[in-house]
């Protein structure tokens, strides 16, 4: 029975040095294990938090970059049809300033024509006149009535 009780005795040493060193070195890394995991659950809870807030300002400012996309290609396409209209617009006036010129030119081209004629037909005509004037006042009595003629236009205009 003393075998029975120093058996107990030592269980009980044995089942006594084993809590105290647990107690002393495998609770408190225990401890620690949990506060540390508990610590790093709460930082994944908060970088977590932190990726949804970041996700949620990129959706925002994608739809911004959307809009200002969308706004730009419509700025785009109405300067192209600026540009497009100003074209038309350039064509029509270089149209309008070709057929001046070719009226113009049409119409200088007629007035070179009439001139050439008039310095061909101006000295035949002259030629002509003389001739004509020399044999018209070859006789007196025609060069004496023109001349009356002219003398009475002239007092008549003074």
């Amino acid at each position: 029975m003393i075998d029975v009780i120093f058996a107990f005795f030592n269980l009980a040493l044995v089942v006594g040095i084993i809590a105290y060193l647990s107690y002393k070195h495998f609770i408190p890394s225990l401890r620690a294990k949990v506060a540390e995991e508990e610590e790093h659950q709460q930082s994944m809870h908060e970088e977590h938090h932190q990726l949804i807030l970041k996700k949620k300002q990129l959706d925002e400012s994608i739809i911004a970059q959307e809009a200002y996309c969308a706004n730009l290609f419509k700025k785009i396409d109405q300067w192209r049809k600026d540009v497009e209209a100003e074209k038309r617009e350039v064509q029509k006036e270089k149209a309008e300033y070709l057929d001046l010129a070719h009226e113009k030119r049409g119409k200088q081209s007629h007035t070179y024509a009439l001139r050439a004629y008039y310095k061909q037909l101006v000295p035949e005509v002259h030629g002509q006149l003389e001739r004509d004037l020399q044999a018209y006042y070859t006789d007196k009595s025609k060069m004496h009535a023109y001349t009356q003629k002219t003398l009475k236009q002239i007092k008549a205009s003074s």
